[in-house]
C-alpha cells in the first residue's frame, strides 16, 4: 500500500493537466465496439478459449480527454485432463461495466491517435467447474476493480476509425489474493 499516496498524487496531477490545459473545449462523442478472441493450448489435452464483446460511449470534454462508459460481456472455456487422465471443464461468464478517463496523445484531426486510459469497473463472474463424475460446482464473484489500458486509433475518415488496444483489470478489490486479467482487442468507432 506504500504506492497508494504516489498513485493519488499522479492521478490528481493528470486530472488537473487534462481539465486546465490550453487545448480547446471539444464536446464530441465517440461510439465504439470491440471484440477480443484468444485461444491458448497448453498441451494436446488442455486448451482455453476466451472471447468477449465490448460496447463503449465516450464523451470528449477536451479535444484529447474523455470519459468513457463501457460494457463488456464474455466467456472463457477451459477443458482438459488432470494428471490422473480425468477430464475437467471450467466455464466462466463475465460482465464488466466500466468508467475510464481516456487521455489521447493526438488531436481529433490526427490520422493516428495513441491513447491511455484508467478508471474502474464493476464486474460479475460466474464459473462452473465440472470434473469426471462429480456434481458441477459453481462459484460467483462480483465487485469493483481498477482498470487500465492503452492503444491507438487509425482514422479512416473524419468520423470512422479502426482501433486496437490492451485492457487490464484485477479481480474485485474485496477478494484475496488479487488476480490480474489482460485482453487485447480490435474494433471500430464512430465520432460525432
Amino acid at each position: 500500500m506504500a504506492y497508494l499516496p504516489k498513485f493519488k498524487y499522479c492521478f490528481s496531477s493528470i486530472i488537473i493537466i487534462c481539465c486546465f490545459s490550453s487545448y480547446s473545449f471539444a464536446g464530441f462523442v465517440e461510439l465504439g465496439t470491440n471484440i477480443s478472441y484468444r485461444t491458448s493450448t497448453i498441451d494436446e489435452f488442455n486448451k482455453s478459449i476466451t472471447e468477449s464483446y465490448t460496447a463503449s460511449l465516450a464523451y470528449y470534454f477536451w479535444e484529447m480527454s474523455a470519459f468513457e462508459f463501457s460494457y463488456t460481456n464474455g466467456n472463457n472455456r477451459t477443458h482438459g485432463r488432470t494428471s490422473t487422465s480425468e477430464s475437467y471443464e471450467v466455464d466462466t461468464n463475465f460482465e464488466l461495466v466500466g468508467l475510464d478517463l481516456i487521455i489521447s496523445f493526438a488531436g481529433k484531426q490526427a490520422p493516428f491517435r495513441p491513447y491511455i486510459k484508467f478508471g474502474g469497473a464493476y464486474q460479475k463472474k460466474r464459473s462452473t467447474y465440472r470434473q469426471g463424475y462429480f456434481s458441477p460446482y459453481t462459484k460467483e464473484s462480483e465487485g469493483v476493480s481498477p482498470t487500465a489500458g492503452g492503444g491507438f486509433k487509425i482514422m479512416l475518415t473524419e468520423q470512422f476509425a479502426l482501433k486496437a488496444g490492451v485492457d487490464m483489470w484485477t479481480s474485485p478489490m474485496s477478494e484475496a489474493p488479487v488476480r490480474y486479467d489482460m485482453a487485447a482487442s480490435a474494433g471500430i468507432s464512430w465520432i460525432f
